[in-house]
Formats: structure tokens, C-alpha cells, sequence
């Protein structure tokens, strides 16, 4: 009966381990999605429908979506202020001013992993957020 206990104990310790190990998991952010937007951009008004349909899909902490807006003097600074916030000073750099679509970023390493645009359906985009947020 002891032994019974025990194992009993045992698996009820697993399972209870592994669980908090996979909500941990799931909750922490692994990429950054990075619109380059601007209000007077003819190009990010066609991606807007499909963008915003593509950001509802996703409810968890693995991926958060940051606007760099280049529309006026006050939200470039702000923008400015958030790159060097989130440690993204040389994608807000490399991609000043430059409108019309979002950059997949890792969070770690801060390195480009891939690019949406306004000729992608918002499935298409998705698809490419999540092929992007699969551990290596």
C-alpha cells in the first residue's frame, strides 16, 4: 500500500510539475511582430484588414506586436522611445520611415526571421507567424 502511495505521489508530482513547465512555457514571448506603419501610407491601409484579422488569431504571450508608426514627429519619437525600450534600436534604424509592412523578429536575439506584406491574406500571415514561433 505504501508502495502504491508512493508512486501515486510520484505521478501526481509530474504531472503537476510538467504542467507549470508548459504554461511557463507557452506564456513567455518568443518573437516580436513589427509593423512599419505610417497614417498617410496608402500601402498599410491595404494590409490593415488582413494584419489586424492576423493579430486576433493569436490570444498567447509568444507573440507580441509592436507599430513603429512614421506618420508625424510625435509618433516617431514615440516609436523611437519603444525600439530602445524592447532593445530594437537597429530594426527601427535599418527600417526608418520605410512603411507598409511588419518584420518577424526573435525576441532573444533580435534578429529578422521574417517579413509580412500587404499581398498576403491574413491566413497567409498566420501561417508565417506560427512557422516562426516553433522552438529550434
Amino acid at each position: 500500500m505504501k508502495r502504491l502511495f508512493f508512486v501515486f505521489a510520484i505521478v501526481i508530482y509530474t504531472g503537476f510539475f510538467l504542467q507549470i513547465t508548459a504554461n511557463k512555457k507557452s506564456s513567455e514571448t518568443k518573437i516580436y511582430v513589427v509593423n512599419m506603419y505610417a497614417d498617410w501610407c496608402p500601402i498599410c491601409k491595404k494590409m490593415e484588414v488582413s494584419y489586424n484579422e492576423a493579430i486576433s488569431v493569436f490570444k498567447n504571450h509568444e507573440v507580441v506586436f509592436i507599430t513603429f508608426d512614421f506618420s508625424n514627429d510625435d509618433t516617431i519619437l514615440k516609436s523611437e522611445e519603444l525600439a530602445e525600450d524592447l532593445g530594437l534600436t537597429k530594426i527601427y534604424k535599418n527600417n526608418y520611415k520605410k512603411t507598409g509592412y511588419a518584420l518577424i523578429v526573435d525576441k532573444n536575439n533580435k534578429q529578422r526571421r521574417g517579413k509580412l506584406v500587404h499581398t498576403m491574406s491574413a491566413d497567409e500571415m498566420v501561417k508565417k507567424i506560427q512557422g516562426n514561433c516553433i522552438d529550434e
